[in-house]
């Protein structure tokens, strides 16, 4: 893979470069609070845009972008996963236990 270093400034402008940066947080905020989106499509929306973003605005690799994102979605998905699988190992427990 090649290097790659990001452009915090690819507009030009700090501002612009923050405002576009922050489209996608934008829109999930507008698509929970105003269109009343599930919130799954309003999340699997902003990921997308922020890829595209990633990719188009700051012009980093597609690899790099799709690695990023399958990397946040393990980062976000280990935590619930544990937990669940923890309270069905222990609901299961207390139902052996005739406790339930």
């Amino acid at each position: 893979m090649v290097a790659w270093s990001i452009n915090v400034d690819p507009f030009g402008n700090l501002t612009v470069s923050a405002l576009v940066a922050a489209i996608p947080i934008l829109f999930l905020f507008i698509a929970l609070a105003v269109l009343k989106m599930k919130a799954h499509f309003a999340g699997i929306i902003a990921t997308a845009l922020s890829g595209l973003i990633a990719i188009y605005a700051y012009g980093m690799p597609s690899t790099y972008a799709c690695l990023s994102i399958l990397y946040g979605v393990m980062y976000g998905l280990l935590p619930v996963c544990w937990i669940v699988i923890t309270a069905l190992f222990h609901l299961q427990f207390v139902r052996e236990d005739r406790a339930v």
